[in-house]
């Protein structure tokens, strides 16, 4: 049991660096501020403000990959209005409006899921189909020998 809480410790701890990693990059910034950090760890634990449950990091990571596009717009649309922002305050943005957005997110992927699940189920009804069928040719083939012998006997 011990051993597969530490494997889950490492797998979130690499996750946790990816994601940092990729903010740095995406962000184009070397250095962020240690309150970011905190605030990121805010939401793993689900202590971050008016967040009601912990939001896992694949989660989170998954969704800032998905929206990026979306908020690089946001940004680009908040600086034509002349709100200018810090490369950490635009983290913390971004974060703020993923984090409005995370409902939204777990139904989509409820539904992902739903047609996932869905198709598997399609896939092994038309398998057994298929195999019903190949049961069916065999019987044929095998009826087909049955004829042979008894002309074979005549």
């Amino acid at each position: 049991m011990a051993r597969k809480k530490t494997e889950q410790t490492e797998k979130e701890k690499a996750l946790r660096l990816q994601l940092t990693d990729w903010i740095y990059a995406q962000y184009n910034v070397s250095f962020l501020p240690t309150y970011v950090f905190v605030n990121l760890d805010k939401v793993y634990k689900g202590t971050y403000k008016n967040l009601n449950k912990p939001i896992p990091v694949e989660e989170l990571f998954d969704m800032w990959q998905r929206k990026i596009d979306y908020l690089n717009q946001l940004a680009a649309y908040n600086e034509s209005i002349g709100k200018t922002m810090t490369s950490a305050e635009r983290v913390l943005y971004d974060l703020a409006v993923l984090l409005a957005k995370y409902d939204g997110y777990c139904t989509w992927k409820a539904k992902q899921e739903a047609q996932y699940q869905e198709m598997l189920v399609e896939r092994l009804l038309s398998q057994e189909i298929n195999c019903s069928r190949i049961t069916q040719l065999k019987k044929q083939d095998d009826d087909n020998d049955d004829i042979s012998k008894i002309i074979d006997e005549v």
